[in-house]
């Protein structure tokens, strides 16, 4: 194959053979390109492949015709690897040094560059072209095979970069932190026997017998025997455990801002010795977030919107019509004729709970209306109007005024009013909630009241439920196993369209995304799904978990993982595919109302120390499944729920931090491509980095605008499902879809880069309050002050 590269091959010897001439000069060949050197040029020449001295030695002495044929095959070999064109200059790119010949290097060169020497323009570099491997097969036009302009980066660091930009790495470390963490937690000696006295089987025969066994003591408080929660008391860790486990504590109060301010900066360190792998990384990272996101909301929300639009009933005042759940049949194909009667009854009794600090009576009076438009309202449905004693006269003559409107509409009126000045009680929703559930609970005792037939909604003030979304709250129960129902969380998909037509542009980006992302959720059958704003569950299930906690400002989503800690995983939510609608924060000046959205997204973005809670309540749960007697059966229920849990963590990191280190990631890369165009020498062809890379996220941001125009038109479909619960006149580009899409459209492109630049800052501002603070202040979003009824 030399020869035939154009040098003349000798004729063979007539003392030895073809094979074995060709064997001892291929041998010889070898030898000689091991004694290649590569002679650096001068400015502008080209490199040069030249036999050293030593080459003439390597020959053997041998007849003059083996000597002669070596030699052409030197010549050939010479012109061959001079083909190559291997260029040994200081000139970009980071060629290993294992990629080319032996010795192509100089020897006053120690191999190729790595880590921060890349920065150093001082520093020799190299550039390989044309090394082609033996047997590439290329499908370019011709068969021509044609390599692109790009710059060497290790694909083992990539990868490894690519999983500490998304926080996987950190929630696997975090875990194995976690167990560590609880096997130096010790129980008290003389505790140790009272602390693992259950037995599973022990515990579901005291579940069986506790139903109607609550009790009530001489200071009012409430003895449950469903609530035995899998967690170690704190009060029962010994003393140097319950010093390590207030370390524990004090440190998951910092995973958020680690994830949010942490990795970014970890990011950019190691950008140092890995410029171009980081830069890669992010690029690559951010780009496939923002894409797979749209297509998520793409393809589920629009089979959300098609199975709503099958199974939502067109009488709304018909009680026998009840939507289905997504994995279900309509519902005139299971619901029987006993179920039906089941539901209209009494078999299900609900209990509706809306807690409220500062809201006008009219807003709190359309919720009621509209759950009085069930027909099983007066037989089935109770409320309990969760009110603040802080609001003084003004709440007593709140409650008395809706007790005096909606008196008979539902077969029982409750009122709380949650008092000030409790411990670990901040004002809202999640506090006032919490003390409800408690008057709910010694009503329903005292009343002597049937127990475990009870199903809770919590509401917000401002939340319009469907008419048929209690029938088909009922019929889920029943329809659910004995003892899966009592482990359920039902979710109707919440749209914030109440005041739609007043929405300026920025809130409206938000409306939008946040319907789709929810109604998304609810139609996956594979996702980990939190409540959300209004939602319901069985009374033994808030029971068992010790109902909600005052202190945890996002009480739906911290509920949901309340329940499922304390369920060990058992705990699910099911969508119930009939819409709520709600308000949006509304004040009287288009600039007011986009800074009451600012207000609400500070708020939800306080969903972050949800994270924080699930890894401080892990130690407590593994610690009490070790001191149980059935050890092994404890541990397996711990071990699977926190394998479980691990996509609890993902959605919440999906949710919180993605949205939060987006920006910063994009901030990022933007100042570390600047840096390398201000501090790489020429020779680096930093360009080539920067050429390859941009493609794939190029393509990836066409996709996602295909698909966010995709979910623009959705929502069109949303509205035109709940059009007629919608507030105030359209304007006349509304009537007409395709304008009204081009609004929403014009919208997304102009506001909806600040509309998520701002929810980074709300994620940014949650993660600091969560680490330098031990409770948080309710910010109360301001609501139309004159809403009208609902059509």
């Amino acid at each position: 194959e030399a020869c035939a590269g154009g040098a003349a091959c000798a004729a063979t010897p007539p003392w030895r053979g073809r094979t074995e001439l060709w064997d001892e000069s291929l041998s010889l060949l070898q030898r000689i390109s091991r004694q290649v050197e590569v002679r650096r040029p001068a400015e502008g020449a080209a490199a040069q492949l030249e036999p050293s001295s030593q080459v003439s030695e390597a020959i053997p002495a041998a007849p003059s015709e083996l000597l002669e044929s070596s030699r052409e095959l030197v010549r050939a070999a010479v012109h061959a690897l001079d083909a190559l064109t291997v260029t040994v200059d200081r000139h970009g790119g980071d060629m290993p040094s294992s990629a080319l010949p032996d010795e192509a290097v100089s020897s006053d060169h120690d191999g190729v560059p790595t880590g921060s020497k890349i920065w150093n323009s001082s520093e020799a570099w190299l550039t390989v072209s044309k090394w082609h491997p033996a047997g590439v097969v290329s499908s370019l036009p011709g068969g021509e095979v044609k390599w692109a302009d790009v710059s060497y980066m290790s694909i083992t660091e990539l990868l490894v970069l690519t999983a500490v930009a998304y926080p996987a790495f950190v929630i696997a470390l975090l875990l194995i932190i976690t167990v560590v963490v609880s096997m130096f937690l010790k129980v008290r000696p003389e505790l140790l026997h009272a602390v693992g006295a259950d037995s599973i089987g022990d515990t579901i025969a005291r579940e069986a017998q506790a139903w109607q066994h609550v009790g009530i003591a001489a200071d009012g408080s409430i003895q449950d025997p469903l609530y035995c929660p899998p967690v170690l008391p704190q009060e029962c860790l010994s003393d140097s455990s319950r010093r390590v486990y207030q370390c524990w504590v004090r440190f998951c109060s910092l995973i958020p801002c680690w994830m949010v301010f942490g990795m970014p900066m970890l990011m950019m360190g190691l950008a140092r010795p890995y410029p171009q792998e980081v830069f890669a990384a992010l690029t690559l990272l951010t780009s496939a977030m923002i894409f797979i996101n749209g297509m998520y909301m793409a393809i589920f929300a629009g089979s959300a919107i098609v199975r709503m639009r099958l199974q939502t009933p067109v009488d709304t005042s018909a009680s026998t019509n009840v939507a289905a759940s997504v994995d279900a049949p309509t519902s005139a194909e299971v619901a029987t004729a006993l179920q039906q009667e089941q539901v209209q009854d009494g078999s299900v009794m609900h209990w509706v709970i809306l807690p409220q600090y500062g809201e006008e009576v009219e807003i709190v009076a359309g919720a009621l209306r509209s759950i009085s438009q069930s027909s099983m309202a007066a037989s089935s449905i109770s409320i309990v109007l969760g009110m603040e004693e802080r609001e003084g006269d003004v709440a007593h003559s709140k409650a008395a005024q809706l007790q005096a409107d909606f008196s008979g509409q539902f077969r029982e009126i409750l009122v709380s009013y949650h008092p000030a000045g409790l411990p670990n009680d901040p004002p809202g929703k999640a506090s006032n909630l919490a003390w409800a559930f408690k008057a709910l609970l010694r009503h329903l005792v005292i009343g002597q009241h049937e127990l475990s037939n009870v199903v809770l909604t919590v509401a917000d003030a401002d939340s319009e439920f469907h008419a048929s979304y209690f029938n088909c709250l009922a019929q889920h129960f029943l329809e659910t196993g004995d003892e899966i129902r009592y482990m359920r969380i039902w979710q109707s998909p919440v749209f914030h369209v109440k005041n739609y037509h007043r929405q300026p542009a920025p809130v409206l980006v938000g409306t939008m995304f946040t319907a789709m992302q929810e109604l998304a959720a609810l139609a996956d059958p594979n996702a980990v799904r939190f409540p959300y704003s209004s939602y319901s569950l069985s009374l033994a299930l808030a029971r068992r978990v010790g109902g909600w906690d005052a202190e945890w400002i996002a009480e739906d989503y911290h509920m949901g993982i309340k329940c499922f800690l304390l369920s060990l995983g058992r705990s699910t939510v099911e969508p119930i595919l009939v819409p709520t609608i709600n308000y949006t924060p509304e004040a009287d000046t288009y600039l007011g109302t986009v800074w009451a959205r600012w207000t609400q997204a500070k708020r939800h973005a306080l969903g972050f120390s949800d994270f924080s809670y699930f890894f401080m309540m892990l130690p407590l749960l593994f610690s009490y499944a070790t001191t149980q007697r059935s050890g092994i059966q404890s541990l397996q229920a711990f071990w699977s729920m926190a394998t479980y849990g691990v996509t609890l963590l993902i959605r919440l990191v999906n949710i919180h931090v993605i949205i939060g280190i987006l920006s910063t990631y994009t901030l990022c890369t933007s100042l570390l491509k600047m840096a390398m165009l201000v501090m790489f020498s020429d020779d680096r062809n930093v360009d080539f980095l920067f050429s390859r890379t941009s493609f794939c996220p190029q393509l990836l941001m066409v996709s996602s605008s295909i698909c966010t125009v995709f979910v623009s038109l959705l929502f069109i479909s949303v509205y035109s499902l709940v059009r007629d619960r919608v507030e105030g006149e359209p304007e006349r580009y509304i009537t007409s879809s395709l304008l009204h899409w081009a609004r929403n459209a014009i919208a997304i492109v102009v506001c909806g880069p600040f509309y998520f630049l701002g929810l980074g800052i709300c994620i940014w501002k949650a993660a600091l309050n969560v680490a330098i603070s031990t409770s948080f202040e309710y910010e109360v979003a301001p609501k139309p002050t004159a809403a009208k009824p609902a059509q």
